[in-house]
């Protein structure tokens, strides 16, 4: 009796150190990234951010700066969720996603946001270089007449 139970906690410490093993991708991945560009007038620049967690939870914005003083002015788009990792798939379940629906002024208060009611999932192909400082996601191709990218990179804010 004696070595079936020895022989059982042997097993459960076995598998409870083979379940969950570090996943150097994901550790990696989580901080805040953004890609920016300058908008049309010089002036202001428009920013994508993820902000990933380590409990495997995102938060996206679509913020507008003023160059000037590098002070995020409004947001245009912002959505949450849920993150997955597997190998160099990174998968990301968007469970709240707030949208701008007034089209000319162009951004706005975060809390003037308006919730679209809708989810999404996407699911891209990732990677991390240069001393891990650059996150680039490589999208699936899509069909004719639709608007697509190939890539995006990301620099590491921190």
């Amino acid at each position: 009796m004696q070595k079936v139970s020895l022989f059982f906690l042997f097993l459960v410490a076995f598998a409870s150190c083979s379940i969950e093993k570090e996943n150097p991708q994901l550790d990696s991945l989580v901080g805040v990234w953004e890609n920016t560009e300058n908008l049309d007038d010089g002036d202001l620049s428009q920013s994508l951010r993820y902000f990933f967690n380590s409990d495997r939870t995102f938060n996206s914005s679509r913020v507008i700066i003023d160059n000037s003083t590098s002070a995020i002015i409004g947001y245009s788009y912002n959505s949450s969720g849920t993150y997955s990792v597997k190998g160099n798939q990174l998968m990301l379940n968007k469970t709240a996603i707030y949208i701008l629906n007034d089209s000319e002024v162009g951004y706005a208060d975060l809390a003037e946001l308006e919730f679209s009611g809708e989810t999404d999932q996407l699911d891209v192909m990732f990677s991390i270089s240069g001393e891990q400082e650059i996150l680039t996601f490589e999208y699936a191709p899509c069909g004719a007449n639709e608007n697509c990218r190939g890539s995006q990179s990301f620099k590491r804010l921190y």
